[in-house]
């Protein structure tokens, strides 16, 4: 028999949960991997490509057993009273908590108790940090650029001098160093190192990845494999984009182009690409409907450079984007006919117009 604390397994739980893929085609992302070594207890899952553990002291029997994820998840997040027992009996897990609940366990291929499959590898070298501030950049800003074509080597994120994300239409550069080699990393793996938004610490071994995170109590090893086909990525273009020339300025309210672009959002005709037309002031953006049945105003609080010009963009881009942006109060800069962007210190977003 062993016993555990409920509040801490149910962290762990919840953290060891969103490593699990649910795939029906692959039965290992359904199944937590539960095993107590040293004083230690584990939680263990994966999505086929990331592999997620979660590691904090216990004091209970060493086991080494795999459940439903699903179910067990589900079993321990309904639990209330102090205390979870669990012990193994005749190829099943029984749990004491509320009641007594009996959870088949796993068998393997030799139809012995299933042990949830190891990837980490024994020994890896530090190639970089990300803090907590940093975790909060890419999940809240960066991320909305990330393509979602599943297989596309922009599905994916480019960390290396800077971390940038695109689908081509759209592009984010945050300016901070992670690597000094260059590096694709999953979108699986950065969600999975940014849900507990504390300092991750990231290591190598050959093509292997592995994240480190302390938080709640917990400590969370994530690991994965690099792909090789960075050279797919474009980030000399990116880079390019970054760097182009977009002399004009304003600054307006957030919430204010927002909630204009909501109202605007019921006269937007998908068969136009979903363009709406952006016509600069000194003193005001009009954003109007390409059929001009919506139009709406927002007051510039700030101008540089400011010019008498009409722009087509996509609604859904610039509504993303925006939401995105970490400040209430947005830069843009426009007057370039390929693009504009949104500046907030070290974070560069960028949309491509429509023609």
């Amino acid at each position: 028999m062993s016993t555990f604390n409920t509040e801490t397994l149910k962290k762990m739980v919840s953290y060891a949960i969103q490593g699990a893929g649910f795939n029906k085609l692959l039965e290992l992302s359904t199944l937590m991997g539960i095993r107590v070594e040293n004083g230690e207890l584990y939680l263990n899952t994966t999505n086929g490509t990331n592999y997620l553990s979660v590691s904090g002291k216990c004091v209970a029997d060493d086991m080494d057993i795999t459940v439903n994820a699903e179910l067990f998840s589900k079993l321990i997040g309904k639990i209330n009273s102090n205390t979870v027992d669990m012990e193994i009996i005749d190829n099943t897990l029984v749990v004491h908590g509320n009641g007594k609940y009996t959870l088949e366990l796993v068998p393997d291929e030799n139809g012995d108790l299933l042990s949830f499959p190891d990837k980490f590898p024994k020994e890896t070298t530090e190639i970089g940090n990300l803090g907590a501030s940093d975790l909060v950049v890419i999940s809240n800003t960066v991320k909305a650029s990330l393509s979602q074509v599943a297989g596309s080597v922009y599905n994916s994120y480019y960390f290396g001098d800077i971390v940038a994300s695109t689908d081509k239409a759209m592009m984010t550069i945050f300016k901070h160093k992670v690597f000094d080699e260059p590096n694709l990393i999953n979108k699986e793996f950065v969600d999975l190192m940014c849900m507990g938004l504390a300092d991750v610490t990231l290591s190598k071994a050959d093509n292997m990845l592995v994240a480190d995170v302390e938080t709640d109590g917990c400590s969370i090893s994530i690991c994965t494999t690099l792909p090789n086909n960075i050279s797919d990525f474009n980030i000399e273009g990116i880079n390019k984009f970054a760097a182009l020339e977009v002399n004009s300025f304003c600054r307006f309210k957030k919430v204010q182009m927002l909630e204009l672009l909501d109202r605007l959002s019921l006269f937007v005709s998908k068969f136009d690409d979903g363009a709406i037309e952006l016509h600069f002031t000194q003193d005001y953006i009009e954003v109007s409907s390409m059929a001009s049945n919506g139009i709406e105003s927002v007051d510039v609080t700030e101008f540089k450079d400011a010019q008498d010009l009409t722009i087509k963009i996509n609604i859904d881009r610039f509504k993303n984007q925006l939401k995105a942006y970490s400040s209430d109060i947005v830069d843009l800069y426009y007057g370039n006919e390929i693009c504009i962007k949104l500046v907030d210190g070290d974070i560069t977003q960028v949309i491509a117009l429509i023609k």
